[in-house]
């Protein structure tokens, strides 16, 4: 039998107004955006559950969606713990958050046992 654990935090959007990144920090907000919106694409497509959005999953558009790949509609048990904040500030969010994790409850996977063919 073999395994495999991926313990992915995914802290967020990164908002350029709220940081004032700028250079290399701020290149690297716009590729932390777009692999968490090419995630939610992903997570969209499979909550629908409806086999046309099956077909197009898009797994390959985003480095962190390729990792995922078996977490996310793959064959394995997954977990997500959603963090949100108490400060009022943080409303918009939050909602956000409890969105994604309410998508993304939607998605089952069918685990299975990966058992090495050399043994």
């Amino acid at each position: 039998r073999t395994a495999k654990l991926a313990l992915v935090d995914l802290a967020g959007s990164e908002r350029q107004a709220d940081t004032g990144a700028k250079g290399q920090t701020f290149r690297e907000s716009i590729s932390i955006n777009r692999s968490l919106f090419v995630l939610r694409k992903v997570i969209t497509a499979l909550a629908r559950k409806s086999a046309q959005d099956l077909l197009m999953v898009p797994y390959r558009e985003s480095k962190l969606t390729t990792l995922l790949r078996d977490a996310i509609g793959g064959s394995s048990y997954t977990v997500m713990v959603a963090c949100l904040s108490p400060n009022d500030a943080h409303f918009e969010e939050n909602l956000s958050t409890l969105q994604y994790a309410s998508t993304a409850r939607r998605i089952r996977n069918r685990p299975e046992v990966n058992l090495d063919p050399k043994s």
